[in-house]
């Protein structure tokens, strides 16, 4: 015991004592780090650009307001020499911040200080006729390169490179630092040329596009445009071995530098179309695939529309939704909710919800796209899925119940549902009208499995979809009197004029929209009412639906009566199909009403 709270006050006194010694250490992440960062590397550009001018074209001797600068960067970069041995940094392996005064300085001197330190040479404090005094300094001075590159790694510069590469491509942001990295060479050859000039003066032989009366602006335009000229290939018409070496040596740098800028424009390019390029090469395989199972103009034409839809809608989404699927946990829910902000706006039943209700309901719901003309669900059927409506507008549509009206026989169009909009069941029961796409719709879709996994440890969610449910129920015997009595008005047709007939349909239309419009906006679902008795199915019609599975599996051909067999299948229908891997009851209920 009692060596257990000695080693607890050693554990204390050797935490106050490193809280005593970060007093004195700069801490890499305080906002003072980061505004003297951000300063240094503004006076490191200044000096990148002002000495090797003043070197060639000699500045601070015509001008004192650019010699007071200089020696006020100079100061500077001493200071920030001065400030980083007691500047903390960032262990690469473990990821925590180094406080120990010994370590941060051995890794300063071993790694940065020489390049600082030659950088930072203060030939300014020697007043403006240093480099007529010590030559040697001209060279010194040029190290002001060295000191950018330590700029570059700085903790400022890396921030503000992340900031700007997420508020744009980061081609075009590579682009653009290369453009002035192009500018800034080019610029150190400008004054190379220049010098070059002066110290031939007496042997001369290029042709100087200034002469020694002109001022400095026109000197530099000049030296600038020579440099322009060599580095792009156009010769200077060297005359002695020297001139002919500094070409060489120009020409070549001039194609590496050029070759990275085509480089760095041609991946700027293909990661511009990058989205364009990958739904053309979609399209392409698609196509191809098509033709090579001879499938006829008519699938490939509504094949390819539902692609050409689809993929422009959905692009984006896709992108975002399935190029971040590593995720950790917390930011996949996070952007999974941000994706699903939207639509958690437009449906009214999340507006009653509790907050952990809707990330669990939110992480269980399926994307899909249903075209226009296409069936939901059809009346009688049986599907136990809940069906949120994203974007789009389908119809609930009355009809015939033993599925044998005609299509020239009209429909009666209950109501129509839009985004928002929240229709099917969780239950096992007959669906009591028929949905049909009116404009193309993204769904979300809850599936019974899907419920009872996500609510198995969430009562409140469960209780709520229920209770959502059961004041449904209340008002849905409505819709099934309607159909019930319209069902029953279609066997009397036969017997009444083409006139009364149309307006029995007007008047059982009317009725169906009136009970329709007692039940509130949000909770316009379709809950069926009644079970659906398993028909049996006749040898004929179980060969038929396996004839059907084999056919949607590509193992035999299709020919133009089954192609039309398909095209009226509804969409539950033609998932189940697509999906199964043997023949079951469920999957025949719909075969066998639409062979009869």
């Amino acid at each position: 015991m009692l060596e257990g709270e000695l080693n607890q006050m050693a554990n204390d006194n050797a935490m106050l004592l490193r809280t005593h010694n970060k007093t004195y250490i700069l801490s890499i992440h305080s906002p003072f780090k980061m505004y003297w960062d951000a300063l240094i590397a503004v006076a490191t550009c200044y000096a990148l650009v002002y000495i090797p001018a003043n070197i060639a074209f000699g500045l601070s001797d015509t001008n004192r307001a650019m010699f007071d600068a200089q020696v006020a960067v100079d100061m500077l970069l001493v200071l920030d020499i001065l400030l980083r041995f007691q500047t903390s940094y960032e262990d690469p392996s473990t990821h925590q911040e180094v406080f120990d005064v010994a370590r941060l300085r051995r890794r300063y001197i071993l790694r940065w200080f020489p390049l600082d330190f030659l950088g930072s040479v203060p030939s300014s404090f020697l007043g403006p006729d240093a480099y007529i005094r010590y030559p040697q300094l001209k060279v010194i001075r040029l190290c002001i390169v060295l000191r950018a590159v330590h700029m570059a790694q700085s903790t400022a510069f890396v921030t503000f490179m992340h900031w700007m590469s997420r508020h744009m491509n980061t081609s075009l942001l590579r682009l653009f630092l290369l453009g002035l990295l192009y500018l800034v060479t080019h610029h150190y050859i400008a004054c190379g040329y220049y010098v070059m000039t002066l110290w031939e003066t007496i042997d001369s032989k290029w042709d100087v596009p200034f002469v020694a009366n002109d001022s400095t602006v026109v000197k530099y335009v000049g030296s600038f445009y020579q440099a322009l000229a060599t580095t792009s290939g156009s010769t200077l018409f060297p005359k002695t071995a020297v001139e002919m070496h500094v070409t060489g040596t120009l020409l070549l740098l001039g194609i590496v530098i050029n070759a990275s800028i085509f480089g760095t424009c041609a991946t700027l390019m293909k990661q511009v179309n990058l989205v364009a390029d990958h739904q053309a090469s979609q399209f392409d395989a698609i196509r191809t695939g098509l033709v090579a199972h001879h499938a006829s103009e008519d699938l490939q034409t509504r094949v390819m529309h539902y692609y050409d839809t689809v993929l422009g809608e959905e692009k984006a989404h896709s992108a975002t939704a399935h190029g971040l699927d590593k995720l950790p946990p917390k930011l996949h829910v996070q952007l999974t909710l941000s994706l699903h902000v939207t639509f958690l706006r437009k449906v009214p039943l999340f507006h009653t919800m509790d907050l952990d209700g809707i990330v669990c309901l939110v992480q269980g719901l399926e994307r899909v796209v249903a075209l226009p003309g296409e069936v939901i669900v059809r009346q009688g059927e049986v599907d136990p899925v809940l069906y949120m409506i994203e974007a789009g507008m389908v119809d609930l549509v009355l009809t015939d119940p033993d599925m044998k009206s005609k299509p020239s026989q009209p429909r009666v169009v209950l109501n129509q549902l839009f985004a928002g909009d929240v229709f099917g069941s969780l239950d096992a029961d007959s669906s009591p009208a028929t949905v049909e796409v009116r404009a193309l719709c993204f769904l979300q879709v809850l599936t019974r499995a899907t419920f009872d996994a996500i609510t198995a440890e969430n009562s409140r969610l469960r209780a709520a979809l229920l209770r959502t449910q059961l004041v449904v129920c209340r008002k849905t015997p409505l819709v099934a009197v309607a159909a019930k009595k319209w069902a029953s008005n279609r066997k009397k047709e036969a017997k009444l004029s083409p006139l009364a007939a149309i307006m029995k349909d007007v008047r059982v239309k009317h009725m169906a929209h009136r009970l329709l419009r007692r039940q509130p906006h949000s909770m316009r679902s379709l809950v069926p009412v009644r079970r659906q008795s398993d028909d049996p199915t006749t040898i004929r019609e179980r060969e038929k639906a396996q004839m059907m599975l084999k056919m949607l599996k590509g193992t035999v051909q299709m020919d133009a009566s089954a192609m039309q067999y398909v095209k009226h299948l509804t969409h539950v229908a033609a998932k189940r199909m697509a999906g199964a891997r043997r023949i079951h009851r469920s999957i025949l209920s719909e075969t066998s009403k639409r062979v009869g």
